[in-house]
């Protein structure tokens, strides 16, 4: 979930000079069938890209500080993003360089994507403790 918090973080970078708008974000059809594509209940897996592959050498205190650190970022960056034309402006997606998306989007998958991991986090916890 970090990893792919800090891609979409750069995403955010079009803030500065970027359209302004007063009109707020909704998604779409195919956003919404998007976003239903990663979020819970998990319906199907995706691979994970070799560059959103967590690394393994950091201990769970420095992974938990991390995402802290990541997802505090994220949220001071909403005040700016909450007057700019979340419609209009387009970022290319981190994960598919032949896919672009609403920057509106990306506040409506990151926390679907938390979701999804926390959902999986949870069976995973739950499959060992049964064991």
């Amino acid at each position: 979930m970090t990893l792919t918090a800090e891609a979409f973080l750069l995403l955010f970078a079009v803030a500065d000079g970027a359209p302004r708008s007063e009109r707020s974000y909704a998604p779409g059809w195919l956003g919404r069938w998007f976003l239903a594509q990663v979020d819970v209940p998990v319906k199907r897996g995706f691979p994970t890209k070799p560059n959103f592959v967590p690394r393994s050498t950091r201990s769970g205190a420095e992974s938990l500080a991390a995402f802290v650190r990541v997802y505090e970022l994220l949220l001071g960056r909403a005040p700016q993003l909450a007057a700019l034309d979340l419609c209009r402006i387009r970022v290319q997606s981190p994960f598919a360089k032949w896919m672009s998306y609403p920057l509106g989007l990306v506040c409506y998958l990151i926390p679907a994507h938390c979701r999804r991991h926390l959902a999986q986090a949870r069976a995973a916890a739950g499959e060992l403790g049964a064991a």
